[in-house]
């Protein structure tokens, strides 16, 4: 527990659980129906900070438009375009996470129209999929915050924090499974 404290493990633990989760997608993508074995990382580059920065890059893309937005206009939560720019952040993000694990390339998972062309062709699953997300998190949120005053909730805290974050990036890769005969995924 003493090694957590320290931002250097925090770090490396947080850059091995990105992996992990581009690991978690790319499998159930794939067509995996559980959670796949921790890999050997034998390159770093490939299986760390390349998927953490395409993951980070394109999850920052979905709530561009907010974040622009929010600079010109400022930060006005009774600003009803600030409140729709953050729906079209959290309709947009399954999509360009997706994309920006599994494409060959970042460009298509930052490009406006190929977003949403993938996202029609998905169509209900890719719906469906978002408001599942969307209801888990809703879930978690204030389950996270009452877990952090109680003391056993902190140590059921990680475990949850974990569960969750493996489930989201699994939904995500059952959705490019089941949408693999229309949208080409580049698995």
């Amino acid at each position: 527990m003493i090694g957590l404290q320290l931002p250097v493990i925090n770090w490396l633990i947080m850059l091995l659980m990105f992996g992990y989760l581009t690991h978690v997608l790319v499998t159930s993508a794939k067509g995996s129906t559980h959670l796949p074995e921790f890999p050997e990382f034998t390159n770093a580059w490939e299986a760390v900070f390349f998927p953490m920065g395409r993951l980070l890059l394109t999850g920052w893309w979905a709530f561009a438009p907010l974040w622009f937005y929010a600079k010109w206009q400022g930060h006005n939560l009774s600003d009803p375009a600030i409140w729709l720019l953050w729906i079209l952040g959290f309709l947009l993000t399954p999509m360009v996470v997706t994309l920006g694990a599994l494409a060959t390339s970042v460009l298509p998972a930052i490009n406006p129209v190929n977003i949403l062309r993938f996202i029609g062709a998905a169509g209900a699953v890719y719906l469906f999929t978002a408001g599942t997300l969307f209801v888990l998190w809703v879930a978690y949120l204030p389950l996270r915050e009452y877990l952090i005053t109680t003391t056993l909730g902190s140590w059921i805290l990680p475990a949850a924090s974990l569960y969750v974050w493996f489930l989201s990036f699994h939904l995500l890769g059952r959705m490019a499974y089941a949408t693999q005969d229309r949208v080409d995924w580049g698995v």
